[in-house]
């Protein structure tokens, strides 16, 4: 019932993944039966299927939202056995920020290849309006102003256009969106696949390998904190409820 409620596609697939977990495990749970063992021996059982710390996490923490859900609408009264349960995760990512040497090099590259260079764009995009992600830069609507409303958490941003950006936005300039890839990509997976394709080709032009979209919000996330951007700003800009996650993103450039 409770993955009815999520709207967002890709959530509610990763909820119904946890639930078949859940069930292989223990068959038919009971909210009587989610005890600190029984969160214990899970996590274990999990562990021992190969599972990482972070998909562990995941697979505890929707167990976890469930469970409040469930306390919040009244369905169940047991004593909360997550009070004295650590969900364990992992607070750095394997994607690491770009340096600054390498996002310069990454703006100067040139090549002959269209698509190539609009994956290069669209990084920049990515990176110039704090980190959007791949579905709300997609979709965003043309405007003197950067607002949208987050596809996965449907919270409100407005936020200023930078020269940069805006550059961008008229270097692409569509009547309808902020950019024109969508009627290149027709899809958000579309586009998303082949961004990520090309990005392999700047990234291996750059001395980044792998380099992919998800490298342009760690990436701002660690230029902010390192410029003295309070963390929850960070956070805020991200749009992550938790500073915990936002650690995952944002690193301090120790050199």
């Amino acid at each position: 019932e409770y993955v009815e409620r999520v709207e967002n596609a890709r959530t509610r697939t990763c909820y119904e993944g946890t639930l078949k977990k859940v069930e292989e495990f223990g068959g038919n749970v009971m909210f009587e039966d989610l005890t600190r063992r029984w969160l214990g021996e899970f996590e274990g059982w999990l562990r021992a299927k190969g599972l990482a710390v972070n998909s562990r996490s995941i697979h505890l923490r929707n167990v976890r939202a469930v469970l409040y859900a469930a306390m919040d609408d009244e369905v169940t009264a047991i004593p909360n056995p997550f009070r004295k349960f650590k969900v364990k995760s992992r607070k750095e990512s394997a994607t690491y920020p770009l340096t600054v040497e390498q996002m310069r090099a990454l703006m100067e590259f040139e090549c002959g290849r269209e698509a190539v260079m609009i994956a290069r764009d669209v990084f920049m995009a990515s990176f110039y309006l704090m980190g959007i992600n791949m579905a709300d830069l997609y979709a965003l609507k043309r405007g003197e102003r950067c607002r949208y409303e987050r596809r996965k958490t449907h919270k409100m941003y407005d936020a200023a256009l930078q020269p940069e950006a805006a550059e961008l936005a008229r270097r692409y300039e569509d009547g309808e969106r902020m950019f024109n890839w969508w009627r290149r990509y027709a899809t958000l997976g579309n586009f998303t696949r082949q961004v990520n394709k090309n990005l392999k080709v700047v990234g291996k032009a750059i001395g980044v390998e792998g380099l992919h979209t998800y490298h342009a919000r760690h990436t701002w996330a660690t230029m902010a904190r390192g410029l003295g951007v309070p963390k929850d700003v960070i956070a805020e800009c991200l749009g992550h409820s938790s500073g915990d996650v936002t650690e995952i993103y944002a690193r301090f450039d120790t050199r």
